[in-house]
């Protein structure tokens, strides 16, 4: 599908390669050299695996189908490539990170994750009117609730509430008397949300803290809000939502980000650095020291000219003393 729609852009200077975005291959030229520059590429487009609830107007089969576990499954994948992708980016390129989907988790929780992961190596770029006439758009969220209905967690909490339930049979005490909430007819109103929710399965934790610790693999720390003073800083408001009823379309989600400063690590450039100077010396002093074998061999071959060659005697001589010590050094060994 990516050659065939690439075939319209008819361009020479076109490679499709095949493999995860998440491990896309950095290549060795294309490290943090430890002098501010990184990646190899001017321009990235991160459009991530999604739940695709965005769609929902073409396929309307996403209302029948759709969880709120479909975006935390996802969360971490797309939070990997966007990275893998901001690594790539050369700094002072431009990366756009993008879903059909509308769900925060999904969205403004891999932005925050990604502007808290690079520490200021990117900036959350302004698209205003002037950029993209004519485009209805909201502003990305601040604040979203972190709602999970995986297997996971809904076992552990009915483990809780098993528990609950044996200590409240096991204890003595009268059980205290509970307020009956007053009924509220509005079904949109938030008590009346959190209410179906909760009989459907949906588990809300408010913040990290309120995870269990037999559940923090399972829910990933990255997907909850930053605090509205980090939210402010990393300007989430330019985040770009656009939703099907404001201009008859799918729902999207993009943000563009331009790369600052370089995320790698420069030890990785620094060990190369030093790698390199010592393999120079080292090849140095190979040289040096063949130019003085070469020198030896040469007085070597002097000398040898200089002296006369041995007579037939001389050479004789000269076996008959060798044999002799090594006769010599067998009646020492037997002893």
């Amino acid at each position: 599908m990516l050659v065939h729609q690439c075939k319209r852009i008819a361009s020479p200077a076109l490679m499709v390669t095949c493999h995860a975005g998440q491990w896309f291959p950095v290549l060795p030229h294309a490290q943090n050299d430890g002098k501010g520059n990184e990646g190899m590429f001017d321009r990235v487009l991160c459009d991530v695996p999604c739940s695709g609830d965005g769609t929902l107007r073409k396929c309307p089969q996403v209302w029948s189908k759709w969880t709120a576990s479909q975006g935390m499954n996802l969360h971490s994948l797309q939070l990997e490539i966007a990275l893998r992708g901001a690594r790539v980016c050369k700094v002072g390129g431009y990366m756009c990170y993008s879903t059909c989907s509308l769900n925060p988790i999904e969205n403004e929780a891999v932005v925050s994750s990604i502007m808290k992961q690079t520490n200021g190596s990117l900036e959350i770029v302004e698209v205003t009117e002037e950029h993209m006439p004519g485009l209805k758009r909201r502003p990305g969220m601040k604040r979203w609730k972190v709602l999970d209905d995986r297997k996971a967690v809904s076992e552990y909490f009915e483990k809780e509430k098993e528990k609950e339930k044996e200590k409240e049979k096991e204890s003595t005490e009268e059980p205290k008397p509970v307020d009956t909430p007053v009924e509220n007819t509005d079904p949109w109103s938030l008590a009346a949300l959190e209410a179906k929710s909760a009989a459907t399965g949906l588990f809300e934790f408010a913040s990290v803290e309120d995870v269990p610790s037999l559940l923090k693999t399972t829910v990933r720390p990255t997907v909850f809000p930053p605090t509205p003073e980090e939210a402010d800083a990393m300007h989430l408001e330019r985040c770009i939502r656009c939703y099907p009823q404001d201009m008859d379309t799918g729902g999207f989600f993009v943000t563009l980000f331009k790369k600052v400063g370089t995320i790698g690590s420069a030890t990785k450039a620094l060990r190369k650095m030093k790698n390199e100077a010592r393999r120079a010396a080292e090849n140095e002093d190979e040289d040096n020291s063949a130019v003085v074998k070469e020198e030896d061999c040469d007085d070597a071959d002097e000398s040898d000219d200089d002296d006369e060659p041995m007579s037939k005697k001389q050479k004789q001589q000269v076996s008959e003393r060798s044999e002799r010590a090594f006769l010599e050094d067998i009646d020492h060994t037997r002893k």
